[in-house]
């Protein structure tokens, strides 16, 4: 079984009740860590990464960060793009794809910095670097856009049978017979 069936199996939200934030709570009890989303702005190109704080610590400026895995998404870009990024970057961590490990302070960085990509490239996967090939981060992002698609798909499916089963065509009768006194 694949990586993707396992996760699909194992770690897919309920598609009737979907939320990026009711699914990062599902991946918050199996991964014991907190997830974190912040909205920042990303340099051109970026649309979101993944960041992880192994612990608790305070970072130089005096701001307290929590261990979690923090999801950045680039807050210029509509709402619905935004929903697709987090959904995206948290497939990313149900797929078990590596991040970058970082302290408090290199966190502030990067929530900061508009050089992003240069101090530090591994935090985006389009990065390139010597032990990253091109081919390996469109394998790890195809595979984590497939699980977005089928998530999204899924969702779609069972807000629509949600919508047929309260607005049945015999309900829609019903109710116009009644209206017309035809009953």
């Amino acid at each position: 079984m694949s990586n993707l069936d396992w996760v699909l199996r194992s770690l897919l939200p309920d598609p009737e009740a979907f939320s990026n934030a009711s699914w990062a709570r599902q991946l918050e009890e199996f991964e014991g860590r907190a997830i974190l989303f912040a909205g920042i702005r990303l340099p051109t190109g970026y649309f979101g990464a993944r960041v992880i704080i192994p612990e608790e610590t305070e970072a130089a400026d005096g701001t307290l960060y929590p261990a979690a895995e923090y999801i950045l998404y680039e807050e210029r870009l509509p709402p619905v793009h935004q929903e697709h990024i987090k959904t995206h970057e948290l497939a990313h961590m149900a797929l078990g794809h590596s991040t970058l490990v970082a302290s408090s302070d290199e966190l502030t960085k990067i929530l900061t910095d508009q050089e992003l990509t240069r101090r530090f490239p591994s935090l985006c996967c389009r990065a390139s670097s010597p032990s990253r090939s091109p081919a390996s981060y469109l394998v790890v992002d195809g595979e984590a856009e497939r699980l977005t698609r089928i998530i999204y798909q899924r969702v779609l499916l069972a807000r629509q049978q949600q919508r047929v089963r309260r607005h049945s065509s015999h309900q829609d009768l019903d109710r116009e017979l009644r209206r017309l006194g035809l009953d």
